[in-house]
């Protein structure tokens, strides 16, 4: 099933913290360059006040939640990937693909260019792939944010884009995991998902199918 938010708050994939395969592949791990690689994430993904009580979160994203309500679909954005992690096997492409797929799979339209010019606020999912590569270990950052046009309450005349739901996490890996970052991309688009569904449960399917082909049948979850 896709998991809920509140329950996976950071990811880090455990193939991708694991020092051993580097290892084995020849490549010397200084310990020292660790803690620098994963403050680095950290930064590169920190939106948060780490002052936030529980309470506060779960208000912020209820109140982000809401603003989902009533969605007829969403277009898609990947943003570029960066040119050393493009040549290590990760595919902006492929990335779109996947993430299309797994948004038709739970029963929301992927609206077109086309179409997305003509849904009131332009409704985007944006998803972002960071990566800061360190001799043979990526800081990686996937980020999946909603966009679309609001109106200012003192000025309704005007009108302006902006991010009103997101999600991110952080992990490390070696080239050869580059791959599993497309694990952890459909993650964060499953938690977009059941933000989706918990304000619009008609759009709720009975069951989708899985990106991943070692899992079984997946049940879409509200989140409460």
């Amino acid at each position: 099933m896709y998991v809920p938010r509140k329950t996976l708050p950071l990811y880090i994939p455990p193939p991708l913290v694991s020092v051993k395969p580097l290892r084995q592949r020849g490549y010397t791990v200084s310990s020292k360059k660790w803690p620098a690689i994963v403050a680095l994430c950290v930064w590169a993904c920190a939106s948060r006040s780490f002052a936030q009580t529980p309470e506060d979160i779960d208000r912020e994203e209820q109140l982000a939640r809401e603003t989902l309500r009533g969605l007829t679909g969403v277009a898609v954005l990947v943003e570029d990937i960066a040119p050393d992690a493009e040549r290590d096997g990760l595919s902006r492409n492929q990335l779109q693909a996947d993430v299309e797929r797994t948004l038709r799979q739970a029963g929301i339209h992927v609206l077109s260019d086309e179409e997305r010019l003509h849904t009131p606020g332009n409704p985007t999912l944006s998803v972002r792939v960071g990566t800061y590569k360190a001799g043979a270990l990526y800081g990686l950052c996937i980020e999946a944010s909603f966009k679309q046009t609001v109106t200012l309450k003192r000025n309704p005349h005007i009108e302006r884009p902006a991010e009103t739901w997101k999600t991110q996490g952080v992990g490390i890996g070696g080239a050869f995991h580059l791959q599993e970052v497309r694990k952890g991309v459909i993650i964060k688009v499953g938690e977009f998902i059941n933000a989706y569904l918990a304000v619009n449960p008609k759009a709720r399917p009975a069951t989708i199918r899985p990106f991943l082909q070692r899992e079984r049948r997946l049940d879409v979850k509200r989140e409460l």
